[in-house]
Formats: C-alpha cells, sequence, structure tokens
C-alpha cells in the first residue's frame, strides 16, 4: 500500500509538537525554518518530479509559521497582575491541571496592543455555566499573568468574567436554528414515557450531555460506552449507512448518492454545533468519498491520514486536543489490525468475528489515553460495545424515522433498547473485572500520545512475527502500556 501523504504528515506532526511543547525556543525554530527553505528551493529546483510535493511542505511550514506567530518578535515581561478588558474568540478548550482553560486568540486588548493583538490566551472563566463558547465573539474582564517558558510568552487570563457575547450567525443558521428546534421537541415528547429517555436521545443524537445524571454518567463511564455521548465517528458512520440506503434506494447515479450523502452530513454536523470529533469524522468520510469516486477504490488508511493533515493543516494546536488524540488512534489501530487480520485469515464474512475485532482494536487504541487522561482502564468495554452498539444502530434509525411520522410506537422501540442498553451496561461492569481506577497515576508526556498510534504499525510490521498470531493481539496491550509506562513517567 503506498501512503505517499506520510512523507508529510509524520514531519509535520512532531514539528508541531516541537512547539506545542516548546522544545525549542522560537529563535531556533525560526532558524531551523529558513534552513528548510533552502533545502526545499534546492529540491524545487533539482528536482522536477518532486516540485507539488515541496509545494506542499511549503504551504504546510508556512502555516505554522503564521499558527504559531513565529514572526513575532518574543520579549519578557516582568509585569504584576493587571485587569484588562479583551475581545476574543475561542477556537477550543483544554484541561490544565484539573481546571478547564478556553483558548482563543485576541482579537483587541486595553494595553499593549502592538504586542498582545492576535496572542493566543487561556482564560479561565468564573460566571459561563454550561454554555457552549466556541467560534463566539467575547468580550472579557480578568487578571492577566505573563508566564516565560523557554522563549515563549504565554497569556493567562484568571477570575474572567464575561461582559458581552455575540453568535456569528449566517443565512444558513436560519435553516438549521428551526430544523434544530424541531428535532428537540420530537425528542422531548419520549419523556411522557420516562425522562432519563429524552436526556438519553438528546445525549446519543445531538450530544448534548448536559442533563444527564451523575449516576447514569458514571454507570456509561465504567462501562466504557461514554463515547455514545460524543457525535463523533460512530455517529457520522450510522447516519452515513441510513442515507446510503435510502438514496440508493431512490437514485442509481453513485455520484449523486455520494453528493447527497454528503450534503445530509454536512447539515447533522451544523445540527449538533460541529464538535470537533463529528468534524474529524465528516473529513475522513469526504476524504474516502473523493477517493472513492476518483480512483475507483477505497483506500481508508489514505483517507485517514488525508483528513488528519487537512485539520492540522487548519488548526494545528488541535493534535494536544484528548478529542483528536482518541478520534485518530482508535480509527488507525482498527484499520492496522483488521487489515492484519484479514490479510492472514482471507475472512470477510464472520459478522462476529469482525465485530470482536472492531471492539477489541477500539480498546487498543484507546486505552493508554484513557488510562493517562482519566485514570481508568475498561477491559470489559469489548464485550459490551459488541452488545450495545447494534441497539444504539437501532435507536438512531427509529430517531430518524420518527422526525418524519411522530409516533409514539417508535418512542416505545426506543424505550425498549434504552433499557436493554442500561441493563447491559449495569450489569456487565465491576470493578477490579471489567474496570480498574488508578488513583495514585503519574502522568505520561505528551510525545507518548503521538508515538502510541505509531507503536502499531510498528508491533505489527516488526515483533508481531516472533509471537504466536493470536498471542500478539492479546500481548499488544501489555506491550505498548509497559513500555510507555516505563520509559515516559
Amino acid at each position: 500500500m503506498r501512503l505517499p501523504l506520510i512523507k508529510i504528515l509524520i514531519p509535520y506532526i512532531f514539528i508541531i509538537i516541537i512547539i506545542e511543547n516548546k522544545l525549542l525556543s522560537p529563535n531556533i525554530i525560526i532558524v531551523l525554518f529558513f534552513v528548510f527553505l533552502l533545502i526545499l528551493f534546492f529540491i524545487f529546483v533539482k528536482f522536477e518530479k518532486k516540485r507539488m510535493l515541496v509545494i506542499i511542505i511549503f504551504a504546510s511550514l508556512y502555516n505554522l509559521y503564521l499558527n504559531y506567530n513565529l514572526g513575532k518578535k518574543y520579549k519578557e515581561f516582568s509585569l504584576p497582575e493587571r485587569e484588562v478588558t479583551i475581545e476574543v474568540t475561542f477556537k477550543k478548550k483544554e484541561v490544565l491541571m484539573g481546571d478547564v482553560y478556553y483558548v482563543g486568540l485576541i482579537k483587541d486588548i486595553n494595553i499593549n496592543k502592538d504586542y498582545l493583538n492576535n496572542a493566543i490566551i487561556n482564560s479561565k472563566l468564573i460566571n459561563f455555566g454550561k454554555t457552549d463558547l466556541i467560534n463566539k465573539k467575547l468580550v472579557l474582564k480578568g487578571l492577566l499573568s505573563y508566564f516565560n517558558q523557554n522563549g515563549y510568552q504565554d497569556l493567562i487570563i484568571n477570575r474572567c468574567i464575561i461582559l458581552e457575547m455575540e453568535e456569528k450567525k449566517s443565512n444558513f443558521d436560519n435553516i438549521i436554528h428551526p430544523l434544530k428546534n424541531y428535532i428537540i421537541n420530537i425528542l422531548s415528547k419520549s419523556s411522557k414515557i420516562n425522562s432519563d429517555l429524552m436526556v438519553f436521545q438528546n445525549g446519543v443524537f445531538l450530544g448534548k450531555t448536559e442533563n444527564i445524571s451523575k449516576a447514569v454518567y458514571d454507570v456509561f463511564k465504567f462501562s466504557g460506552t461514554l463515547h455514545l455521548f460524543a457525535v463523533s465517528g460512530l455517529h457520522i458512520g450510522f447516519i452515513y449507512v441510513i442515507f446510503k440506503k435510502v438514496f440508493s434506494f431512490v437514485f442509481k447515479q453513485r455520484v449523486l448518492i455520494e453528493i447527497l450523502i454528503a450534503i445530509m452530513l454536512i447539515i447533522y454536523l451544523h445540527i449538533v454545533d460541529h464538535p470537533p470529533s463529528a468534524v474529524r469524522a465528516l473529513i475522513m468520510i469526504n476524504s474516502w468519498q473523493v477517493s472513492q469516486i476518483i480512483f475507483k477504490k477505497k483506500n481508508s488508511v489514505s483517507s485517514l491520514m488525508l483528513s488528519c493533515f487537512v485539520v492540522l493543516f487548519w488548526d494545528p494546536t488541535s493534535i494536544m486536543d484528548i478529542g483528536f488524540q482518541l478520534s485518530y488512534t482508535v480509527v488507525l489501530s482498527i484499520l492496522v489490525i483488521r487489515l492484519n487480520l484479514r490479510e492472514k485469515d482471507k475472512i470477510r464474512n464472520f459478522k462476529m468475528k469482525d465485530s470482536l475485532t472492531i471492539s477489541y482494536a477500539a480498546f487498543c487504541g484507546s486505552f493508554l489515553l484513557i488510562f493517562d487522561y482519566f485514570q481508568i482502564i475498561v477491559p470489559g468495554s469489548i464485550l459490551i460495545n459488541i452488545l450495545v452498539v447494534p441497539f444504539v444502530f437501532v435507536i438512531i434509525n427509529c430517531i430518524f424515522i420518527n422526525l418524519i411520522i411522530s409516533s409514539d410506537i417508535l418512542n416505545y422501540i426506543i424505550y425498549l433498547n434504552y433499557e436493554l442498553i442500561i441493563f447491559i451496561t449495569n450489569n456487565l461492569s465491576f470493578s477490579g473485572l471489567t474496570f480498574f481506577q488508578f488513583e495514585n497515576h503519574v502522568l505520561l508526556h505528551n510525545i507518548t500520545h503521538i508515538l502510541y498510534p505509531l507503536s502499531f504499525f510498528i508491533f505489527f510490521s516488526r515483533f508481531n512475527q516472533f509471537l504466536p498470531r493470536y498471542l500478539s493481539y492479546v500481548l499488544i496491550p501489555i506491550i505498548i502500556l509497559g513500555f510507555f509506562t516505563l520509559v515516559f513517567i
């Protein structure tokens, strides 16, 4: 399998890691940038066949140069905390030392405008409740602090309150908002049967988790099924399959079907307020659709890498987001393990074995990250997800039909499937058997989160051959966890 994009993607990822973790000072990075540019210029002149590759690499480097403000002169401040008023648009939120910080770019500030405008700032908010603040224009007031690390100027605004908030709206939003309200009204009708059912449907279909009780949250957390409430690849995949069946029944032209599916997925993405995990899944599916239409064949690994490159080109800082890391590590592990098994077994129609392979591969791809971020390992999720996911698929299908005919019968079908999911997750979760918690866990270095997915390639290409085949699959999590915890703590 030829994967030319990997020659660009892997170096691009490691450059982002160096900048994000401040492993080198900005001045050294700028010098290296100019060295790379000279090398690229030489390759561009000398090798005609490499010119397109050089252009892509140059665009990638220039994109990092702009995103991280590397052209800005960094100088050290030794100023006391001071109250400031800033205008900012948040791009994402991060959990730092147990606290939630919103990260964004300063659009305007009442001090040091020349230096601070367009700088990245971490904001600790105290009056935002559970409102989603991503991509909203905000005016904040708080205490600004300066921190220097290896030549970088980090800005943090603490005890921060929101003075003004303006949500950007387009003509497309005027269509989406009524549609979203209609969906919420349809889902709310299920509260006549059970109030928890409405909350569950809002979580599993719209990704709205604010009303989920702690008891229900813990049930899904300890069963390894909490991902059902994060609109991600699973949801996008389900919806793709649903619309594929519907449009294939009505239309015969493959290109038209794929275009209509893409439009429906984009509409759904706007309805759920485009969470990053769903955006990444959509880009991957769109990449896969384009490659299928143009090249007449499917290459899932290439589509995954293309979507990863597009996401990181658009927002390099997303590489530090747990959602990004989980999405790509899990999907990559599924693709690598399934590909390795299929090449050896030549079995394509054994549905139960295929489901077990996917569930086990998803566990292998997520367990190190979940262990490091949440101090929990849930091996029971391998079996539980196999049992639960089909019921979720039925629920999502019924929700779509319900949006058209609004039937109480469908609500009772959804309720029955919901009760089965709760029964399975409640009765197959046992502390010390199906899940393990670690209270005094030492955090791993950030570099492990990026090296981790690469370890699957290394394991199957180099070490897998020295072990009995099925034993090697069983040992994957043990070997990888032991290696990373011993080397990178």
